[in-house]
Order: structure tokens, then C-alpha cells, then sequence
């Protein structure tokens, strides 16, 4: 600043160039001023006699308006943060709230109750989904398995042990979990694979499991037969005309492992009995594929079905005829197809998932009621349906 006002006293002889170069060093004197105040940088004195041995001080000699006012400028290394003491400040506790660190505690039903609580406040509602984030979601992964084509399933067993993924090409690879690691235990070429295998199902006690692609048959194969041994590997005939292309989308083992309730094209589902050796039911309950089934309860007489229909249904086999198939609860709400549906087990609630991208939770005590029209694509074509 000094320097600026003495350049400010000096009469205007120079010039316009001159000028300007007064006016650029009291503005580049100004700017270290304001980062002196910062506290990233201290001053120090030097003498006027310096023979210039010291490189700093020559160059700080040069800069200008600085120079000139006796003061050399030495940069100071930045000491190790201190945290003691910031969570009480005001920024710690902004930091806490919208990172969620006031719920790293808390069970996930408290933290459900807080996002409730919450709902009306922006940087709340982000913050306990963070925090859930971070505890509840997978954040690490590593590689598993690279192949040549799509890997299009991957499932893990009930219990969690063992992890199977097919690939488009048939190939189906079974892993057992050892520890922390997936260990492959065997590899098996899928059957009469039609573009890919589309579903793979485990029985209930892990033993079996049966997949599907685009023919007339299932195939079951043994899970723990090893590769020396004999290995399982048995067609189950689904279509009764062999001609027909069919295709079952979802599978699912009955709770008492003799049943395979599988959702088919054309709007078809069907359950195979395995002590017969041939389907025990087969009717057409949508008007479009049947996308996924899945049992009720254990009883195994209720059936939940979704399709490409956008409908939910549900099926009771102690009154369902095959000629003249009637639901007794239908559900209406996805716009488009639905993809999986999922029951609690109790024969009162089910889930289900739509290409909507909603999730929506039924309660089957509750279905549509008559006044609700059921938006399906044949409706869309033919004109019906609500706007």
C-alpha cells in the first residue's frame, strides 16, 4: 500500500504505457495483501543491502509495489489438520446431518421412522438415504467371471451357499461358497438351448434345480454330484404338442419338492408333477406372456401370476378349471408388463415389479374392485381402455 501512494504523489510524467504498469503492480500488491490476511503465507524482513546471493530475495525484490516496501514473502507448509472439537461447531454439525452420521447407530426401522419424520426437510431425507446407503448397499466388488456370452442369471440358493450363473450359450457354472470365496465346482452345458436359458430354479433342499429356455421341455439337473460322478441331467416334457413353440419365462419348486409351477408364452401356466412324470395343470390366464409365478404358501394351492398383460392374478387350484379358467383376485395398477411377482408366504400378500420401474405391495383380502379397467396392450390397440 505504501507503494501506491507514492506512486500516486509522483506527478504524471511518464507515459500511457508507464501508467499502466503502476496501476498492474499497486493491483498485484493488493492481491498478496489480501492472501497475506489468509494466513497461507508470513512476512520477513531483509536488508536493501543483499548481494542477491539469495534467490527468494531477489525475487521478491522484483515484484513490484512489494518490493519496495522492505518485505520478503516465504511460503509456510499447511500443519496437519486438528478435528478435535468441529463436530460442535455449526459447519460439524451441517457435515453430521447431511451425512447421516447422527444415524450410524441406528437400526433400520429407526432410520425408516427418521426419513418419515423428514419428509418435508430436502437435505434430511438425502442424508438418512445416504447413511442407508452406506450400510445397507454392497460398495465393494470384485471380478467373478468374464465369458465370451451374456451372462444372463445369476442366483444365489436360499441359504446363500451356492451361486450358479448360465450364459447365453448354455454354459451353466455352479460355485459353492468356501469361506469368503465363490469356489466353481462344476460347469454344465445347457440342452437344447433356444437363443438363451431364460430361468433357473433351486429346490427347496438345494439338491435339484431345473432351467428353461426356448423349447418344448425343462431340464433338471443335479446340484451336488461332482465331475467324476454320475451326473443327473433329465428332460421334462412341458408342451403336449411338440411342433408348438413354447417357452417358460419363470420357475418355481413347490415347499414339498414334487411340483414345477412354470409361467409360459402365449399367456399359458403350467405345473409339472415329477412323480408323474407329466403336467398336472395347464391353462391360459392372460392375455399375453406370463412373465413370473410363484406359490402362495406352502399348501401350494394358491398361485400368483404377472404378464405382459399388466395384471396380477391370482389362482386358487381347489376351483380353477382348465376350460373355463377364473381368478379369484385380480390386481390393476402397473402400465406396463409385469416382470416378477413375489408372495410373503402367508397367502395374503404379494409383491410384484413391472417395466413401470414401480414396486407395487398387494394385499389379496383387497383386489380391484369391478370399476377398474385393466389397461393391457390389446386394449391400447383396439381402442379401449382409459385415456
Amino acid at each position: 500500500m505504501e507503494f501506491a501512494e507514492e506512486s500516486q504523489a509522483t506527478p504524471d510524467t511518464s507515459s500511457s504505457e508507464e501508467e499502466s504498469i503502476v496501476v498492474n503492480d499497486a493491483s498485484r500488491g493488493s492481491r498478496i495483501t489480501l492472501v497475506i490476511r489468509g494466513g497461507r503465507i508470513r512476512l520477513q524482513s531483509f536488508s536493501d543491502n543483499s548481494t542477491g546471493d539469495n534467490p527468494r530475495s531477489s525475487y521478491f525484490r522484483d515484484l513490484g509495489g512489494v518490493s519496495r516496501c522492505g518485505t520478503a514473502l516465504e511460503y509456510v507448509r499447511d500443519n496437519p489438520p486438528v478435528y478435535q472439537g468441529v463436530d460442535k461447531t455449526d459447519i460439524g454439525r451441517e457435515i453430521l446431518l447431511n451425512g447421516g452420521g447422527h444415524l450410524s447407530k441406528c437400526r433400520l426401522s429407526s432410520m425408516l421412522r427418521h426419513r418419515e419424520y423428514a419428509s418435508g426437510r430436502t437435505s434430511s431425507v438425502a442424508a438418512i438415504h445416504t447413511q442407508m446407503g452406506c450400510r445397507l448397499l454392497p460398495n465393494r466388488s470384485s471380478l467373478l467371471q468374464q465369458d465370451r456370452s451374456r451372462i444372463f442369471i445369476g442366483r444365489f440358493s436360499v441359504k446363500g451357499d451356492i451361486f450358479v450363473t448360465c450364459c447365453q450359450s448354455g454354459k451353466i457354472t455352479i460355485r459353492r461358497l468356501e469361506g469368503r470365496q465363490l469356489v466353481p465346482q462344476r460347469v454344465i452345458q445347457g440342452r437344447s438351448i433356444g437363443w438363451s436359458i431364460l430361468d433357473f430354479a433351486f429346490s427347496p433342499d438345494e439338491q435339484l434345480a431345473v432351467y428353461s429356455s426356448w423349447c418344448e421341455s425343462l431340464h433338471m439337473i443335479n446340484i451336488n454330484e461332482s465331475e467324476g460322478g454320475e451326473n443327473t441331467h433329465v428332460s421334462l416334457s412341458m408342451s403336449p404338442d411338440p411342433h408348438e413353440h413354447f417357452c417358460a419365462f419363470s420357475l418355481q419348486f413347490s415347499s414339498d419338492n414334487r411340483q414345477i409351477m412354470a409361467g409360459c408364452n402365449h399367456g399359458r401356466i403350467c405345473i409339472y408333477d415329477r412323480l408323474r412324470g407329466a403336467c398336472n395343470l395347464a391353462f391360459t390366464g392372460h392375455d399375453n406372456d406370463v412373465n413370473s409365478t410363484c406359490f402362495g404358501d406352502d399348501s401350494s394351492n394358491v398361485l400368483f401370476s404377472g404378464s405382459d398383460d399388466y395384471s396380477v392374478k391370482a389362482w386358487d387350484r381347489r376351483t380353477l378349471s382348465e376350460a373355463n379358467p377364473t381368478p379369484v383376485a385380480v390386481f390393476g395398477g402397473h402400465y406396463r408388463g409385469v416382470t416378477c411377482v413375489a408372495a410373503r408366504g402367508d397367502g395374503r400378500y404379494v409383491i410384484s415389479n413391472g417395466k413401470d420401474h414401480r414396486i407395487k405391495l398387494w394385499d389379496v383380502r383387497r383386489p380391484s374392485g369391478g370399476d377398474v379397467v385393466l389397461v393391457s396392450p390389446s386394449s391400447l390397440t383396439s381402442g379401449g381402455g382409459r385415456s
